[in-house]
């Protein structure tokens, strides 16, 4: 397969263009969690994908980032099919930080980041200075330095949320997936991974985020994907994507959007 080559290698940020095509995915002999799932993202974007409990989220980016083969459609980086690249390869395109991630052995907080350098190493390597040295400034972006030598099984949930982020920054993948990064974490917390997140992206790489949260979404996103029922609802900019009809058709609830009267920021 002539895509399996993968895109030119240029380091972090070195992408241009990560795209589905009429992806779709259902579980065994099950209803379709996924139908025709079609969009773009480019490097330097911020893309949330929003909507209800069990409208796809996971599953799409499950697909996208290769844990699930869809059924049909593609996944593409570059015009290159990440379906048929090596797992390994894949790795150094797209990364995957999911919901929960729980450990049966007590590595330190630093051992869970190192392990996003595992797609840089070759067999039997072992992690080199310029690994730990990526480990540590990721952990150090999301202020967890202090607890690098804490055991991961012995931090709090938010805590760990941010070990699990910072292990995908380690990765320096050239896009990032991030299910519910702000699940578990307190105000001060989720605005400093979204800062982060989105001077990361102003640097080349691309950030599409699952979340339940549409303030987070106006105030952070370049585009938002609104999925229901496996379907793209809508997509595009925050302020056209997130309106109270939108909204409300897609979580089949009431919902209206606000403007602050002190700087003009939406609420939903």
């Amino acid at each position: 397969h002539p895509a399996a080559q993968g895109p030119d290698r240029c380091g972090v940020g070195g992408m241009k263009q990560l795209a589905a095509q009429n992806l779709s995915f259902a579980f065994h002999h099950g209803p379709p969690v996924l139908q025709g799932v079609s969009f773009e993202v480019a490097a330097n974007e911020v893309v949330y994908v929003l909507g209800p409990n069990g409208c796809g989220k996971s599953t799409l980016f499950n697909c996208l980032s290769g844990v699930y083969t869809p059924q049909a459609g593609q996944v593409l980086l570059d015009g290159a099919d990440l379906t048929h690249m090596a797992a390994r390869r894949r790795a150094h395109y797209i990364g995957l930080v999911p919901q929960n991630h729980a450990s049966a052995f007590g590595y330190s907080a630093f051992d869970m980041v190192l392990m996003g350098r595992a797609p840089h190493l070759g067999m039997f390597e072992t992690p080199g200075r310029a690994d730990q040295e990526a480990a540590n400034a990721a952990l150090d972006a999301v202020g967890l330095s202090h607890l690098a030598a804490r055991p991961f099984n012995e931090l709090s949930g938010g805590e760990r949320r941010l070990v699990t982020i910072a292990r995908g920054l380690a990765q320096e993948s050239d896009v990032l997936l991030l299910d519910e990064p702000d699940a578990y974490l307190d105000p001060k917390n989720q605005h400093a991974v979204q800062e982060m997140i989105v001077a990361l992206a102003r640097q080349g790489r691309a950030f599409m985020i699952s979340s339940h949260s549409p303030n987070n979404a106006l105030l952070y996103a370049d585009r938002v994907i609104l999925l229901k029922d496996g379907h793209v609802a809508a997509d595009g900019p925050p302020d056209a994507v997130l309106t109270a009809e939108t909204l409300s058709a897609a979580y089949d609830a009431a919902m209206e959007v606000i403007y602050a009267s002190n700087n003009g920021v939406q609420q939903a």
